[in-house]
């Protein structure tokens, strides 16, 4: 058998996509798994040395563009159809991903019931929903779902990202420079947002959070942004004034 994992579109939602990842390579051991993304989600997942990691046999790379060994997804079905793959879990929801997978002929195509796609799933899961509307929830707790439908439930929720040397010294390198000490707990705040002003956290709440990490509990807090929040992030950290938080 050979499942296709369609992966998530942002860098932090495929971090907390990697629980699930872990808990059907767990479960099916011997079974083919291929995933479905962008170029900088592989990178990501694979590590910077581009190795495959334990819970993908292969990815198939997308993008709107294309191009090399990238796929438009119009290429993807038909690349999809002349494969072996016979089911597809959707982490994200997207109606493009279902209507991929269905136009490529796979039958068993398992999701959440939204975005007006049921019609094209085999495998609907009800959204979290409360007093009618959509639940929030943790991404991991979302994803993790789509994985216990095919009895591979989470075994940890600890999320997972494999590195290199020469990744682990430059990241060495940056703490060195604000000042860590690694004998102290390390917490990273990114409060903002690459598409939605909306879920950008307000930067009081986020210099009170740092501010009691620090002094409650004993934390070394980095301020993480990036590069369109650089003053926001320096302005957050001057706020606290406290000697375990900086911004990077």
């Amino acid at each position: 058998q050979h499942l296709a994992l369609v992966m998530p579109t942002w860098v932090g939602d495929a971090c907390m996509a990697t629980p699930t990842l872990r808990a059907i390579r767990q479960r099916y051991p011997q079974l083919k798994i291929s995933l479905i993304c962008r170029p900088v989600i592989r990178d990501l997942i694979w590590g910077a040395w581009g190795d495959e990691p334990a819970w993908c046999d292969s990815t198939w790379l997308v993008t709107k563009s294309g191009g090399g060994d990238v796929y438009t997804r119009r290429e993807l079905t038909r690349a999809l159809r002349s494969s072996d793959v016979d089911a597809a879990i959707l982490l994200p929801n997207a109606f493009w991903a279902a209507a991929v997978m269905r136009l490529a002929g796979i039958r068993r195509l398992i999701g959440y019931h939204r975005d007006a796609r049921g019609w094209l799933l085999s495998d609907r899961l009800p959204v979290p929903r409360k007093d009618g509307k959509p639940r929030p929830i943790s991404a991991v707790d979302y994803y993790a779902a789509l994985s216990a439908w095919i009895d591979a439930p989470l075994s940890s929720r600890a999320m997972q990202l494999e590195q290199d040397g020469v990744g682990r010294q430059l990241a060495g390198q940056l703490l060195e420079q604000v000042g860590y000490d690694e004998g102290q707990p390390l917490l990273v705040l990114n409060s903002g947002a690459a598409t939605d002003p909306r879920r950008v956290w307000p930067e009081e709440h986020v210099a009170e959070l740092a501010r009691r990490a620090a002094i409650e509990l004993g934390y070394f807090v980095l301020i993480h942004c990036g590069p369109a929040e650089r003053e926001q992030a320096d302005r957050i950290a001057r706020s606290v004034a406290h000697p375990s938080v900086a911004s990077m």
